[in-house]
């Protein structure tokens, strides 16, 4: 399925996209994959693109992954 990128404070071509391990809000043991926009250069929002995902952390923090 494709989906329009929604706006973000920067171009695409400056943003990273990082996929998280994540769950559907309310339920922790129904996992699904988080999508974040996070700026290549300098700092700026780091922006969940699926807004009906929560991370999910561990004692060592959320786990990341490209």
């Amino acid at each position: 399925m494709t989906e329009a990128v929604p706006t973000l404070p920067q171009s695409v071509q400056e943003t990273e996209f990082i996929v998280a391990q994540g769950h559907v809000k309310g339920n922790e043991k129904l996992h699904r994959q988080a999508l974040l926009a996070v700026p290549k250069f300098g700092e700026g929002p780091i922006i969940n693109l699926k807004p009906e995902v929560e991370l999910s952390s561990s004692p060592s923090g959320p786990s990341y992954y490209t």
